[in-house]
């Protein structure tokens, strides 16, 4: 990913790239690390994916949308994921956190609309 934000290669490179999993910086490896912040304006149905190699080595940017799209509960996206994933071989560790930032105003929401507050 670095080698793709300095310009070096493009994305569909990197995804086939012999050196792709070399760890270029890790937490407790040095004393000091270098910590990437970045501004990102969300909408309400925006959710935010954090996960390891082991889900993006097999499974492709359109899967994992698709897959994200396609289900209601965040749980279950998750396990999807996951399930997708191991269903391509699954050949490393699989770490998955979804995160819906706007779910509790969405469900105060509903909650009140349907009378519940």
């Amino acid at each position: 990913e670095e080698m793709v934000r300095m310009g070096g290669i493009d994305e569909k490179t990197a995804r086939h790239h012999a050196e792709k999993n070399i760890i270029t910086r890790a937490v407790g490896a040095d004393d000091e690390v270098n910590v990437d912040f970045f501004d990102v304006e969300l909408e309400q149905q925006d959710k935010i994916l954090m996960c390891s190699d082991g889900l993006t080595n097999m499974l492709e940017d359109e899967e994992i949308r698709m897959i994200v799209n396609g289900q209601r509960d965040v749980v279950e996206m998750a396990q999807k994921l996951v399930d997708a994933a191991n269903d391509q071989g699954g050949r490393d560790n699989i770490a998955v956190i979804l995160i819906e930032p706007f779910a509790s105003d969405h469900i105060a929401t509903k909650r009140h609309q349907e009378g519940k507050l």
